[in-house]
């Protein structure tokens, strides 16, 4: 069995295991409300997922050997990963992060939970200046986003790295809570 599809697996709500060669595959197969588990690996695995209502994406690694995600091969400048409604992400290390790590763009990111993950930038000279980058961004244009949980994240080591950044717009209000997040060498 390659490393790719014994990377990768999906548990759904009626506990069945199901192996697939790549992230957006699982993610493809997964419906709203599933968790996608990440097992660990030897390898970088591409990202570029967005999630649908509801999932959750769980790194099942600690430590050295966390699951470690980075910009998708084909989606150069795009989010690792991108957020839906109630999503939970954790337990993932964006590494060589060259946009966002995590991009909740004018949606509803309500009952997002986002926490025991780490950041990891580019170094000086490898990256676009002209790039958007942070670990975390959350925007809103509209309505009001709740109950949105960022902990326990750490953002390090990157020229570009921004870190959490928050963007309500118009007539949009937001509640967030941010606990022990920790933020190094940017």
């Amino acid at each position: 069995m390659n490393d790719a599809c014994s990377s990768l697996w999906k548990l759904t709500i009626e506990r069945r295991k199901h192996r697939f060669g790549s992230l957006l595959e699982a993610q493809s197969r997964a419906a709203a409300g599933e968790t996608i588990f990440l097992l660990p690996s030897d390898r970088v695995l591409d990202g570029g997922i967005v999630l649908k209502r509801a999932q959750k994406l769980i790194g099942l690694g600690k430590g050295t050997s966390m699951v470690r995600l980075a910009q998708s091969s084909a989606g150069k400048g795009k989010a690792v990963v991108v957020l839906a409604t109630g999503n939970e992400v954790s337990g993932i290390a964006f590494v060589s992060l060259a946009s966002y790590g995590i991009h909740g763009a004018n949606l509803n990111a309500s009952g997002a939970v986002i926490r025991d993950n780490t950041f990891a930038g580019l170094s000086e000279g490898e990256y676009d200046a002209d790039a958007p980058n942070f670990a975390i961004m959350l925007e809103s244009d509209h309505g009001e986003v709740a109950n949105v949980v960022v902990t326990g994240n750490s953002v390090r080591n990157g020229a570009t790295s921004g870190g959490i950044q928050v963007q309500q717009r118009g007539a949009s209000k937001g509640r967030y809570h941010f606990e022990d997040n920790h933020f190094n060498n940017l």
